[in-house]
């Protein structure tokens, strides 16, 4: 649920959140899980609770009053429409110039189609035969999108970039890619490998190459998208 803070008073540490869905939300401030201290008009997604009063619990503030929101999780499933709501309250805000909200509907749909895009990758990784426990899922991935927009792969500067963000070595970010590789190569089935490769895998001698794999997963990413345009 989304909403904006209505008031809050700093002795009694309750407020109220003013939900989409036109009621008034009360909460403490053990209740907000991140974002710091709710003030007027903040942005906010939250839990209600089902009971005879309303409620909020887990408590986020995706944007202060005055910004646009960076607190946003794009991994859950309920990010896209906690987007679409933020829009929503902050394109009805009389108080934000016409430049803002420009600002901000542009910035909301680049998030939108990465949000998007992650979710359509994550899938043909799935289909491949990729499990999703694996961290090399999340690498594949990752890099998938990362080169969506550019010419040709590079693997060295690919595998560094992964590292820095989860805060791991190029080289085990190089085995957990060639693990999934070859999970997937081992357990995918026949004709998904050959619809998204192009090719039967029973040619091979063995699974393709980390760049290759990554590089032929974005050449069905592309043909996908541009099949749509």
């Amino acid at each position: 649920m989304n909403g904006r803070g209505k008031w809050f008073d700093h002795t009694t540490g309750i407020g109220t959140i003013a939900a989409l869905d036109g009621h008034d939300y009360t909460f403490k401030m053990e209740d907000v899980h991140s974002g710091g201290m709710i003030e007027e008009g903040d942005y906010v997604q939250f839990v209600p609770i089902a009971d005879d009063i309303y409620r909020a619990n887990h408590i986020r503030v995706i944007a202060k009053a005055d910004e646009l929101p960076t607190n946003l999780d794009l991994s859950d499933r309920g990010a896209l429409e906690s987007l679409r709501d933020f829009l929503i309250l902050y394109l009805a805000d009389a108080n934000v110039p016409p430049q803002q909200k420009q600002k901000a509907t542009r910035r909301i749909k680049e998030q939108w189609t990465q949000s998007v895009l992650s979710s359509e990758i994550r899938d043909i990784i799935h289909q491949i035969g990729i499990p999703v426990h694996i961290k090399g899922y999340f690498y594949i991935s990752d890099a998938v999108r990362w080169q969506h927009d550019e010419v040709s792969v590079d693997t060295k500067e690919m595998y560094k970039a992964l590292a820095t963000k989860y805060k791991t070595t190029p080289s085990r970010v190089q085995r957990a890619v060639r693990h999934a590789v070859i999970t997937g190569w081992g357990r995918g089935s026949k004709k998904d490998i050959q619809r998204i490769f192009g090719y039967d895998k029973d040619l091979l001698i063995g699974p393709p190459s980390n760049e290759e794999f990554i590089t032929q997963i974005l050449r069905y990413v592309r043909e996908q998208k541009s099949q749509t345009e």
